[in-house]
């Protein structure tokens, strides 16, 4: 290994393509070359981590850059990865990024550095009691749609014709929620803010700004709790 290619995987701030990445790890582990080591972890936890609003920094609102430049697919070999580093802290949000994966995907696995890469019956097995599970915190999530706690709506404000738009624009997308079935998605730990403009675009209307911020305050504290047990579904608490 060249010391310009052991430069750039320290530097996380230099993304990586996926194999390239799970390549010089695995070196890494096999030869015990600690920084490669280190570096490596770093850049999954970057990905897959363990605290909320670290997942939100990265995931939710974009602000931490991409470390690894991953396919959806990838999140196979991590799981892998972070067995072979003894890095459980990885493996929850590793197993919520599987549970958006086709059946397919997880029976078949997939090809890294060369090689079929399976989940182990167990690990599918866990992704998808993980799912089910899944599919019960979105609709706790998400069913903040159908209770409207807006500011013009719960009385905190007097009532006028703004107040009137935006229970029925609530209202609105609540139908939408149900409609595109987002009470049961496995994929629940994300902000539903471009779903909503789109929506909202497509309606011709849109709720005020106070509105719009209790919205996104509330869902973000539902997805905060629902995060909590995230470990204990894949036996880490």
């Amino acid at each position: 290994m060249t010391d310009q290619s052991s430069g750039s995987f320290c530097n996380l701030d230099i993304p990586l393509p996926f194999e390239l990445f799970a390549s010089l790890l695995t070196l890494g582990h096999k030869y015990m070359i600690d920084d490669l080591i280190a570096s490596g972890i770093a850049r999954l936890r970057v990905l897959f981590p363990s605290n909320f609003d670290d997942w939100t920094d990265w995931i939710v609102d974009g602000k931490v850059s991409t470390p690894i430049e991953m396919s959806v697919f990838d999140v196979i070999p991590v799981i892998k990865l972070a067995r072979l580093l003894g890095c459980p802290d990885i493996l929850p949000v590793a197993f919520y990024a599987c549970c958006s994966l086709r059946p397919a995907a997880l029976l078949e696995g997939t090809f890294s550095c060369g090689r079929q890469v399976k989940l182990s019956h167990a690990d599918i097995a866990t992704c998808l009691n993980m799912r089910d599970k899944l599919l019960v915190k979105s609709s706790r999530i998400r069913r903040v749609f159908l209770e409207i706690p807006f500011a013009h709506i719960d009385g905190s404000r007097q009532h006028d014709s703004r107040s009137t738009q935006c229970t029925a624009t609530a209202r609105k997308l609540a139908m939408r929620v149900l409609d595109h079935g987002l009470l049961s998605d496995s994929y629940c730990f994300t902000r539903m803010d471009p779903w909503i403009s789109g929506v909202q675009k497509e309606l011709g209307e849109q709720l005020c700004p106070s509105c719009m911020a209790l919205l996104r305050t509330d869902m973000n504290e539902r997805m905060r709790q629902e995060w909590l047990d995230l470990g204990s579904m894949v036996g880490k608490s």
